[in-house]
């Protein structure tokens, strides 16, 4: 017998193996995997997927190597490398499947006017900014604050209940994705109308209302005086893209 099935240390190393291509390809059918990648790049996943496949074969068919107990420094590398593997895991439930929330914004975020007209990312036409029913991207509407001030707006994004704010206001928010959750970057804006009251952490919320431009402390903050705030299901896609404003 070769391979995995004759060395206890191949076989760690097969078990890691195995668990990467277990979780990877899991939440690639469950379609979990846009709450950390770019939806788009779903082939790449795939392929690794294959790629690791691969490996567990070439073991199975390649002489034992590796023979003899597990060392301990072994146990620990092969550990650190499941860590992933767990919390791959819990994109299927809990609070990490809903993708990046209210916590991560706390943890990213540099302030409400750091985005406004300058993001350094960007460049899709006008026409890309608008879905077919007249919402616009709040990366748009972040990147274009001068364009926009004084213009009726319906949006979308999460809710942060943001508690240095006054009562009757709250934020919106979307992470702008290039590739994976690591290079997430928040765009904001503050919504202001008593129906957020009925809001709490990491709703999704499409608001229609008036938006006007708010200096504070030295920044341009955009700022929307809701008319309407209504819930909604989570897109399919959380992330916003930055080819899309």
């Amino acid at each position: 017998m070769s391979g995995v099935l004759k060395s206890s240390v191949s076989r760690w190393r097969g078990l890691i193996l195995a668990a990467w291509a277990a979780a990877l390809g899991g939440i690639l059918i469950a379609g979990r995997y846009a709450l950390f990648i770019r939806a788009p790049l779903w082939p790449l996943l795939l392929a690794s997927v294959i790629i690791l496949g691969l490996f567990l074969v070439s073991m199975f068919l390649r002489p034992s190597h590796g023979g003899g107990r597990i060392s301990s420094g072994a146990w620990v590398r092969g550990a650190m490398l499941l860590l992933p593997v767990l919390y791959m895991g819990t994109l299927l439930s809990g609070a990490a499947a809903s993708g990046l929330n209210s916590f991560a914004l706390q943890k990213r975020s540099l302030g409400l006017g750091s985005g406004s007209d300058s993001l350094p990312f960007g460049g899709g036409s006008d026409s890309a900014a608008t879905d077919s029913g007249g919402t616009m991207n709040i990366g748009y509407i972040a990147r274009n604050l001068t364009k926009l001030n004084g213009s009726h707006v319906i949006t979308e994004g999460r809710v942060w209940m943001d508690p240095s704010l006054a009562s009757g206001q709250m934020v919106i928010f979307r992470f702008v994705v290039v590739c994976c959750a690591a290079d997430a970057m928040p765009v904001e804006a503050i919504v202001k109308s008593p129906a957020t009251a009925r809001c709490k952490n990491d709703d999704w919320v499409r608001v229609e209302g008036t938006l006007r431009v708010e200096t504070q402390q030295g920044q341009p903050v955009p700022v929307i005086d809701a008319d309407q705030i209504t819930p909604i299901a989570a897109p399919e896609e959380p992330y916003l893209s930055p080819y899309q404003f």
